[in-house]
């Protein structure tokens, strides 16, 4: 059973953000959940699959909300502390959507190559994948509400 990273992303910042890693070959998104950071670094390494999943409680869904489902795949590239300021040290890697309004403070970045958006009929419904540590699958209706260490059969 492998390992990876599920995460809620706003779907307002998955257009661009699949567009950033296009252009610069990975893109950075900001958590304050370094403790999840920290074990997967220790305990897995980078370069394992990403999971994301489109939350639209944050601007428009665009193609990528899939209700229950995973609908953007990537790898896990790096995890970069942010700077003094909250930000990225290096902004090229955020998503310009990010930069509208007013910016949000993060303890660190991960950093994700490889995005792309998953066919609707390859979307991965959250209920496949179990939490690390436990030994049911997420539930149904389950909504993430930050990243998350989870496994799955399917998961290379």
């Amino acid at each position: 059973m492998g390992v990876a990273l599920l995460a809620p992303v706003p779907s307002m910042h998955l257009k661009s953000a699949v567009e950033t890693c296009i252009q610069q070959g990975k893109v950075a998104f900001g958590s304050m959940k370094t403790d999840v950071f920290e074990k997967l670094e220790v305990e897995f390494g980078f370069n394992i699959p990403v999971y994301i999943y489109a939350s639209t409680h944050h601007g428009p869904p665009y193609d990528y909300a899939a209700g229950g489902k995973i609908s953007l795949r990537g790898l896990l590239c790096n995890v970069e502390p942010a700077n003094a300021q909250g930000q990225h040290p290096n902004p090229i890697y955020r998503p310009p959507s990010t930069f509208e309004g007013t910016l949000e403070i993060w303890w660190c970045f991960w950093e994700v190559c490889d995005l792309s958006a998953l066919p609707e009929k390859d979307r991965i419904p959250l209920t496949k994948f179990t939490a690390l540590g436990r030994t049911k699958p997420l539930p149904f209706g389950f909504v993430p509400q930050g990243p998350m260490i989870v496994k799955g059969a399917f998961i290379p």
